[in-house]
């Protein structure tokens, strides 16, 4: 087993600036969604969201990497990690009954028995699963650290090894034009999905050491051909079908983890500077950013900033700014009140 490396601090800037980047790219991701399937793919606006899209798919990845490589260092305490996914659980609650109600109108809560429904057989908002898969990985605290910390991680490569065969190529595979139908059926375990990139994170950060700032090229090299491979592929498989197709913007695919590899890595590469401060203080931000951004999507919509009145090179930057200023600006005066701040 590789030689565990001197544990780092708490917090760590270049973790801190990772977690408001991704945050930042998450909302590109979903500006770029805007009108995506109905658009032709031949068309200049589809293809410049295309290739913005393609850079940013590492987002969700690096927000599970990132937490595992610091919950996973430590011994997990029962009543803090049950008092953590309540938490979430709560926040996932609040915010898919705002957003049911803000789809369904008033008349939502004014009949009991659609409301009863709704929480019965739930259609969260697009966003929201992201919660509920944290919520179910932090009830796995114990699990997961029993593993790395059995034998002084002895099977953790084992473990990774297996994530990557049934939990990565396996779908890859299924993306492939000349794929056999036979893989898509090949059973993925649940600890193969998302918890995967949880005990990645911390395998990077426990069992390695920092890059040195010379692979910073290469990395970056690695992270935007891959890119590229991603915005050609997803241009032609959509080119060539009935509709557009983003099987290659699949978030547990080869392409999207081989790129959020490499920006954590390159990420771990630098060291304090004025940038990466400033970077990271927008990190505490971040939960409340992602929760609330689609509703600042829809403010901003409500002010004309609309895919349909703005040429698209003039839309997602205008999207992707307003949407963080008005998230960040909720969230930051969530933060200020004692019984909301616990749950933002």
């Amino acid at each position: 087993m590789d030689k565990p490396v001197k544990a780092p601090p708490a917090r760590e800037l270049w973790a801190d600036a990772l977690r408001s980047l991704a945050c930042v790219m998450v909302i590109v991701i979903h500006v770029c969604g805007t009108d995506w399937y109905t658009l032709p793919a031949t068309g200049g606006a589809w293809q410049l969201a295309n290739v913005l899209d393609s850079l940013v798919r590492p987002a969700v990845p690096i927000f599970f990497m990132l937490s595992g490589s610091f919950l996973l260092r430590r011994e997990p305490e029962g009543k803090k990690t049950l008092f953590m996914a309540l938490r979430l659980f709560i926040l996932w609650l609040v915010m898919y009954l705002f957003y049911a109600v803000k789809a369904g109108g008033v008349q939502l809560l004014q009949q009991p028995k659609m409301l009863l429904r709704a929480l019965v057989f739930p259609q969260e908002h697009y966003h929201l699963w992201f919660l509920r898969t944290i919520v179910c990985l932090y009830l796995l605290l114990p699990v997961l650290r029993a593993l790395v910390a059995y034998a002084d991680g002895k099977w953790v490569k084992w473990y990774l090894a297996v994530f990557l065969l049934f939990g990565i190529l396996r779908p890859s595979l299924a993306q492939l034009p000349f794929q056999n139908r036979g893989w898509g059926q090949l059973f993925v375990p649940e600890l193969c999905r998302y918890a995967g990139c949880f005990v990645l994170g911390w395998y990077l950060t426990a069992r390695t050491a920092p890059p040195p700032k010379e692979k910073r090229p290469l990395y970056a090299l690695i992270y935007v051909a891959v890119a590229a491979l991603i915005a050609v592929g997803t241009y032609f498989y959509s080119r060539n079908t009935a509709h557009n197709d983003e099987r290659l913007y699949s978030y547990l695919a080869l392409p999207v983890l081989t790129m959020a590899v490499c920006l954590f890595q390159l990420a771990r590469t630098w060291r304090d500077c004025g940038l990466l401060r400033l970077a990271a203080r927008f990190a505490p931000l971040t939960l409340g950013v992602y929760v609330l951004h689609p509703f600042a999507l829809d403010v901003l919509r409500l002010v004309g900033i609309r895919s349909e009145s703005l040429p698209r090179a003039l839309f997602i930057p205008a999207a992707t700014l307003g949407a963080l200023a008005v998230s960040a600006g909720l969230s930051w005066c969530l933060r200020r009140i004692p019984l909301v701040k616990k749950f933002f």
